[in-house]
């Protein structure tokens, strides 16, 4: 299990389920929350409170599968794809890894 979340911890976006962002995510959605109740705006607090709830309850129900070795961590970049696609698809790639 620790190995998997070292990996999970790196900044490949194309290894795992993006469960590190869906946290980030998460965290984010509750602070919001947190401040909105405190400046007496009940009603958008709630709202991004139950969002973060629902993103935390999907975090541990990916890292409950990873821990039951029910899902592998997977290299994008290795699978397979139709060859006439080739530049188009490397392209895509070669522009997310700049994303981060």
């Amino acid at each position: 299990m620790a190995q998997k979340l070292a990996q999970l911890a790196g900044k490949d976006g194309r290894l795992g389920h993006n469960i590190a962002t869906l946290m980030n995510q998460a965290v984010n959605q509750m602070k919001n929350a947190a401040q909105s109740l405190k400046g007496g705006q009940p009603g958008q607090g709630f709202t991004q409170a139950r969002e973060g709830g629902y993103g935390l309850n999907t975090v541990a129900s990916k890292l409950e599968k990873l821990a039951g070795g029910e899902v592998q961590l997977t290299d994008t970049a290795a699978e397979e794809y139709p060859r006439e696609y080739e530049s188009v698809i490397k392209e895509y790639l070669k522009r997310l890894s700049h994303q981060e």
